[in-house]
């Protein structure tokens, strides 16, 4: 059920629009600014910092909307977090993202 909505969700954000009218508002410049996708029986919200999942709403069985992702309710609570180097949630962007540098990763055939 859940690999379904995630799939409708996917396919709502991925269709085509016509560029001079987009559905998506201008970045603000607010990176705490939270930015909403919906399908049918799933809602996600983002971030900017970090493209962080804040939400992410499905139904349970019983046909009650609950978020199922682990975070905080306030975005700035973030930033906070990861000074205090407590936790690491939601970035889509990983922590270690462009720091590797001269990796050599070696593929064996079988």
């Amino acid at each position: 059920m859940l690999s379904r909505s995630v799939a409708l969700l996917l396919a709502a954000s991925s269709t085509l629009v016509n560029a001079a009218k987009s559905p998506y508002p201008p970045f603000s410049g607010n990176m705490f600014q939270k930015y909403n996708l919906e399908a049918e029986g799933i809602k996600a919200t983002f971030i900017p910092y970090g493209a962080r999942l804040t939400n992410l709403y499905v139904k349970d069985r019983d046909g009650a909307w609950q978020d199922v992702v682990v975070g905080y309710d306030n975005p700035k609570a973030y930033v906070e977090a990861l000074a205090d180097g407590n936790n690491y949630f939601g970035p889509i962007v990983g922590r270690y993202a462009n720091r590797f540098v001269c990796l050599t990763m070696l593929f064996f055939q079988c």
